[in-house]
């Protein structure tokens, strides 16, 4: 299964029971499962394919940079350097949607640098308009140039690595079961701590959270030796899936992820 790509769902009985993928040949193959989890990050594959907007609403676009022979001290560098940049602070691009600029020290003169842009913001903002790839590119190459203080870090260094991507952190998805069958896990749930955008330890525990559940769940029913199609059925009803939501709307993660949406956004509103 290894370079192979989820191309859409198998469904039987309205529910998902498996997936096509493109394997490393290019062959159109399937298989099978009880419960699909999308872990594709932010180009979520079976989440776009049931309708969630992460183009338009879920996802911030974010440009990561590695550096190396970076102009730093290491002993005065040892966090990470945030540069707020507001709605009109930049006078070559005014229309630009309020962004950070980021650094941080990966050991020795080895740094991680980079621009996220805040969509969750800008797309209520009368003075914004929604960029383009290029345009972001022409604003960060002038920002490596000549932005106070965060254009120093990068004097004389080597870029080893630098991509324009995106990342699920402008709000939560809202339906994290799209579809019977499917749990969205991590990003593709926009399930990303958005104090500093990472997204691994969250990921990992929403993913344990539904897989115990649900194998919990699967060990009841295969138990009472119902026909495969009979317990798949019944994992999805209506009236499961409502109360995988309810456990999950009750986890201390899912609490504390919510509450850092909800905190941020206050935060970025009166000072962007």
């Amino acid at each position: 299964l290894l370079n192979s790509e989820v191309i859409e769902p198998i469904e039987k009985d309205n529910i998902c029971i498996g997936v096509k993928y493109k394997d490393k040949n290019g062959d159109i193959q399937q298989i099978y499962g009880n419960v699909i989890l999308d872990c594709s990050g932010h180009s979520a594959v079976l989440g776009r394919y049931y309708g969630i907007p992460y183009d338009i609403k879920i996802n911030c676009p974010i440009i990561k940079c590695i550096i190396s022979e970076a102009n730093i001290d290491i002993d005065k560098i040892q966090h990470l350097h945030v540069y707020i940049i507001g709605n009109g602070d930049l006078n070559y691009a005014p229309n630009f949607p309020p962004c950070t600029a980021f650094a941080f020290s990966k050991g020795g003169k080895n740094m991680e640098v980079g621009l996220m842009l805040y969509m969750r913001q800008a797309i209520k903002m009368k003075t914004v308009n929604i960029p383009s790839d290029d345009e972001i590119m022409m604003v960060w190459d002038k920002l490596k140039q000549n932005y106070p203080g965060f254009s120093e870090f990068l004097k004389e260094a080597r870029i080893d690595y630098e991509e324009l991507t995106a990342i699920s952190n402008a709000r939560l998805v809202k339906h994290v079961l799209p579809k019977a069958g499917v749990v969205l896990i991590g990003e593709s749930a926009g399930f990303v701590d958005p104090f500093g955008s990472s997204g691994l330890y969250s990921s990992m525990e929403m993913a344990n959270f539904f897989v115990k559940m649900l194998s919990r769940k699967l060990d009841y029913i295969t138990d009472s030796n119902s026909t495969d199609s009979k317990h798949k059925l019944e994992i999805w009803s209506s009236k499961n899936i409502n109360e995988y939501k309810k456990q999950w709307n009750k986890d201390p993660t899912f609490k504390y992820i919510k509450k850092s949406y909800f905190q941020t956004g206050i935060f970025y509103w009166y000072i962007l």
